[in-house]
């Protein structure tokens, strides 16, 4: 072949390739049936799966979680809500352990007839101020900005927000000039690390840290103005062996090293592509991601739980929520399904530890060129630009490997066809995780891409089109036939034939 013709050969592969990429664009743009939505959200799932396993655990060393639920219930004879009193019992049991900080997910938007509620508040404040000799512990209050706290209104809680609308799944660190949980929390952890009351010190995290901070007490509202994608992690803290009975039994134990972490991903990967047979299940991870602690624990006397008590809680950021069928206080997690919602502000703030103020955000701050449909209509032009010139080298006979393709081809084409499609599906996944980890924004809809790119194998292969021209010609006759026959009977064997006039 000449150079012009060579020339000319890559010119048409490339038209027909940008041709087949916007086709196959449009249809991700306009959406048919809801097929892109619900294949971009797919592939958003399967991909924060399969990138948990590598989640730092740094953040996960610094926060713990306490959770009110049935079992406590149970235990102290009572239902919900608890009375004041109670609560006031439980909160001293925690913060007897010294945290670096408490935040309460309960609102107290309503007086009841209960005469425990100044103890209560009298409590929340001795810590808050430090009052009576007591260590000096922050105590914030959930807020939704409509309703009154009325413990906040005896003492100078912080107050920030857990309710706000707008945000689709993201987690903003601010409403209007609100901060919500996740970020005055991450205020009170950078404070105590600057001021060196960390015993673990990190220097990423201290850099994030002096990044965010516009004093040594006071967040730069200005650096987190964008909403949070948050990012999941799946490993089990260490601690939890203390906190519950049986969690080799009951939770997903991943080593922590590279290789069990790559041996997930992959595991997350293999599962999301056999879905429908492996039940979803077999993919959630059923224990969360922080220790997680049932107020029953404070009521045992074994040295071993105490133990353990102590170090989830002591130096810890807590946050105090509810797990009680039903009340509707759950949010959802890709790798753990749905989780009480206490702990979407544990991990919001988990991930602003890992990353201070350049924490992944669902990318709407990107320039134009960098936007995930850009970087997707890119991805399908490359990925037909790679079939339709395997498609010509195919034709020309071309090289020696050619000619080994050809002739797999020939004796097994469903095996070929599958490691041709695994082959394709890769670039597009690996596209996903250099966008996702280079601009710290959600994946691109590799999902959407592997099927368009699949689906269009075929014409890779030049006899598959005369095999489908030949399907659709006996296709054809078939019905012609079919149809003849059926009219025969339909009429009683006569076909009446049409009235033809002379001139």
């Amino acid at each position: 072949m000449s150079g012009a013709d060579e020339y000319q050969t890559y010119f048409q592969s490339a038209i027909r390739a940008a041709f087949l990429a916007v086709s196959a664009f449009l249809i991700l743009v306009l959406d048919p049936f809801g097929l892109e939505g619900a294949t971009d959200r797919q592939a958003g799932d399967v991909f924060s799966r399969m990138m948990a396993p590598f989640h730092d655990s740094a953040g996960q060393d610094a926060v713990s979680v306490v959770l009110i639920d049935e079992a406590f219930l149970e235990h102290i004879n009572s239902g919900w809500p608890l009375s004041y009193r109670q609560q006031a019992g439980l909160v001293r049991d925690i913060l007897r352990h010294k945290p670096k900080a408490l935040f309460i997910d309960l609102l107290y938007t309503q007086r009841r007839e209960d005469d425990g509620l100044d103890t209560y508040a009298n409590l929340l404040a001795a810590y808050n101020s430090g009052a009576g000799g007591r260590t000096q512990i922050p105590v914030l209050l959930a807020a939704t900005g409509s309703d009154e706290n009325i413990l906040a209104k005896e003492s100078a809680f912080q107050t920030p927000l857990v309710k706000w609308e707008g945000y689709g799944g993201a987690y903003p660190p601010i409403v209007g000039k609100e901060k919500t949980a996740a970020l005055a929390l991450y205020e009170i952890f950078c404070a105590n690390y600057l001021a060196g009351q960390t015993s673990a010190q990190n220097a990423v995290i201290g850099k994030n840290c002096e990044s965010a901070m516009a004093s040594p007490t006071a967040i730069n509202p200005g650096r987190f103005t964008s909403p949070l994608s948050l990012q999941w992690g799946t490993r089990v803290a260490e601690l939890q062996n203390g906190l519950s009975e049986d969690t080799a039994g009951t939770c997903r134990i991943i080593a922590a090293n590279p290789y069990a972490s790559l041996w997930e991903s992959l595991t997350q990967l293999w599962l999301a592509i056999v879905g429908g047979f492996a039940g979803e299940d077999r993919y959630r991870q059923p224990c969360p991601y922080f220790p997680t602690i049932s107020p029953v624990l404070f009521s045992n006397d074994a040295n071993a739980e105490q133990t353990a008590l102590g170090d989830a809680l002591t130096g810890k950021i807590v946050l105090l929520g509810i797990n009680i069928a039903g009340i509707n206080d759950a949010a959802f997690s890709p790798v753990h399904g749905q989780l009480p919602g206490v702990q979407h502000h544990a991990m919001a703030l988990d991930n602003l530890i890992l990353w201070g103020p350049d924490y992944y955000t669902p990318g709407d701050n990107l320039p134009w060129i960098l936007n995930n449909n850009v970087v997707e209509a890119l991805t399908l032009f490359f990925v037909m630009l790679l079939g339709l010139r395997l498609r010509n080298l195919r034709k020309r006979g071309g090289t020696l490997a050619i000619k080994w393709l050809d002739s797999f081809y020939k004796k097994t084409p469903l095996l070929c066809s599958w490691m041709f499609a695994l082959t394709i599906a890769t670039f597009p996944l690996l596209v996903a995780t250099l966008y996702h980890l280079q601009y710290r924004a959600p994946p691109t809809n590799w999902v959407g891409i592997v099927g368009i790119s699949v689906a269009s194998i075929g014409f890779i292969f030049d006899d598959t089109e005369k095999k489908v021209s030949s399907f659709c010609a006996r296709g054809v006759t078939f019905f012609r036939t079919t149809g003849s026959a059926f009219w025969r009977k339909l009429t009683g064997g006569k076909i009446k034939k049409p009235e033809t006039r002379e001139s």
